[in-house]
């Protein structure tokens, strides 16, 4: 055994036996092939009172670390402090460590924030330690695999949409575009996979790396039945094609709109932990009935950029009659519309979570994540247009193909909860998102007598949708 340093000044009797007490465990024999021990000391001040008077304000500290590398290259490190001021002495810090070809671990306890800790070089743990059984922290190798998780969910828009189609007119001239309305919601189901890393990036909090992917499937529709349209009906052109118009009352006997949403999509999201607070908290609450003692409260940072394709076709399909054609007064129209969606979303965000742990060593969590972000939006759109029947008299068979780019502004909010035992955890989540998934305005020019020709009109924005999850995740 060497000691290291030692500026070891007890004038505190009461810090004695305490102090003797530690030194004589951390001096047991063991065969080692290098043992440290370093001392620390003892401080005493006092002030003036607002009438003049001296003020004795005696607080003691004594600190003691012990470092041991055994022949097998397991180090054990241990440091303990104690505090004393006026009538009161306790234990501030105290953790023993143990560093291995099998990672690392940390028994700790701490009366203050995790953060602001001291704790040994090259040392991992914060987001990506486990708990052990008796409610400790776990943390192991600074690069680590932190599992797969795979996930479920059902996404549904919080208001309606609206796609319009045809024209028509007044009575007096003015042209009414779009003559009818389908209303739609986007909703459907969504399926996700992701994978995470544990890496130290030399802070005392790790960072967590994940990695995700996922898949979607969203419909919208609406139908119509007998309208009538009095002052005639606008078949609309697509680009530079004009359209045509019937100029004689005619009824819409029967509307369709349908519109399907295939999404591919992954992201990267670097999350950093500001701070950890171990608790220790054995009040007899609602909470810690159903889940145990709460054992750390995390607060993180938050990086992500996602990116996404999707493929939206839509079909509007309408059957006509106009009584003025008389027998062959039939007319069959069709709008067929893809669009290729590009997605890149930049967010920013922060989470803050909560651990408690029950006695059947069943950890729950629960965490509260807000983001905000942009996205750049690319669409390609492919539209053509069918309209035969009127005895053969209408017959338009012509398509075009149109390009926007837009951004938006993005945000989510989310709140979930999960329970893990050993390396296996599941939850659920509710979320509120803007923006995640761009709707499409598209406008098809006017189509009136003598209609001038005109390109489709493409308008890219957000809406709220309501996403609804679970999942399991194993960890290794």
């Amino acid at each position: 055994m060497r000691i290291i340093s030692g500026d070891f000044n007890m004038t505190d009797t009461r810090l004695g036996l305490p102090a003797l007490f530690m030194t004589s465990i951390l001096a047991t024999p063991v065969s080692a092939t290098e043992w440290d021990i370093a001392f620390g000391g003892y401080s005493s001040s006092g002030f003036r009172d607002a009438e003049g008077g001296f003020v004795n304000d005696d607080r003691g500290d004594f600190r003691l670390r012990s470092t041991l590398t055994a022949d097998n290259g397991i180090t054990f490190s241990s440091r303990v402090e104690f505090e004393s001021s006026g009538s009161t002495e306790e234990i501030d810090e105290a953790f023993t460590f143990v560093r291995g070809s099998f990672g690392r671990i940390l028994l700790e306890s701490d009366d203050g924030s995790y953060r602001n800790a001291r704790r040994p070089d090259d040392f991992s743990a914060g987001g990506c330690a486990r708990f052990g059984a008796d409610g400790q922290l776990e943390a192991h190798v600074p690069l680590r695999f932190d599992g797969v998780g795979l996930s479920v969910g059902y996404t549904s828009f919080l208001d309606d949409n609206v796609r319009g189609a045809l024209a028509t007119e007044d009575g007096v001239g003015n042209v009414t575009n779009p003559a009818v309305d389908f209303d739609y919601r986007l909703s459907g189901t969504q399926f996700g996979g992701s994978a995470s890393y544990c890496l130290d990036v030399g802070r005392i909090l790790p960072a967590k790396l994940s990695a995700s992917f996922n898949y979607s499937r969203l419909s919208g529709n609406d139908t119509i039945e007998n309208q009538a349209l009095p002052f005639g009906l606008g078949i609309t052109g697509v680009g530079y094609a004009p359209g045509v118009f019937v100029n004689s009352p005619t009824d819409i006997q029967r509307g369709i709109f349908d519109l399907n949403r295939t999404a591919f999509g992954g992201g990267l999201e670097y999350m950093q932990p500001l701070g950890l607070k171990m608790s220790d908290e054995n009040r007899a609450t609602l909470s810690a009935k159903f889940f145990g003692t709460e054992v750390a409260r995390a607060f993180s940072f938050i990086v992500g950029l996602d990116f996404g394709m999707a493929d939206q076709d839509e079909t509007v399909e309408f059957r006509t009659s106009t009584p003025a054609f008389g027998i062959n007064s039939g007319a069959d129209i069709r709008y067929d519309t893809s669009f290729d969606i590009s997605t890149y979303n930049l967010r920013l965000g922060l989470q803050h979570e909560r651990h408690a742990l029950n006695g059947n060593n069943v950890l729950t969590s629960t965490f509260l994540r807000g983001t905000l972000g942009y996205s750049f939006v690319d669409v390609d759109a492919s539209d053509r247009v069918f309209a035969n029947g009127l005895g053969g008299a209408l017959n338009i068979n012509n398509s075009n193909r149109i390009s926007e780019s837009d951004g938006m502004e993005t945000a989510t909010f989310e709140v979930g909860i999960s329970r893990s035992k050993d390396n296996i955890s599941g939850g659920f989540s509710i979320a509120l998102d803007y923006g995640s998934v761009p709707l499409i305005d598209y406008s098809r020019p006017d189509s009136t007598p003598g209609g001038v020709p005109l390109d489709p009109v493409i308008d890219i924005g957000g809406d709220w949708s309501a996403r609804i999850g679970g999942g399991i995740q194993f960890r290794f």
